[in-house]
């Protein structure tokens, strides 16, 4: 039986880190990520553990106001290459 849950528990972690692949998320992507946490932690004097805490929060509570001032910075880019080039002109 205990070889058997450990067989389980053992199936399970290969099919999360699978998934991760699949996202895009190996290895070494993490690794990054939870360097780059560990760096804003320091900075900020927040352990680690509440540094994960903190960014995951502030992902989903900053997450939609990212994404439409993105979309406002490549608009306005567009409008200053248009002027650029009409002044080329």
């Amino acid at each position: 039986m205990h070889f058997e849950s450990l067989a389980n528990i053992n199936s399970q972690t290969m099919n999360i880190y699978e998934e991760l692949e699949r996202m895009g998320l190996g290895l070494k992507e993490l690794k990054q990520l939870w360097l780059t946490i560990q760096e804003i932690g320091e900075a900020n004097k927040i352990p680690n553990d509440l540094a994960v805490l903190r960014f995951l929060k502030d992902i989903e509570d900053n997450y939609d106001n990212k994404l439409g001032f993105e979309s406002k910075v490549i608009e306005k880019k567009n409008e200053l290459n248009a002027v650029n080039n009409e002044k080329k002109l």
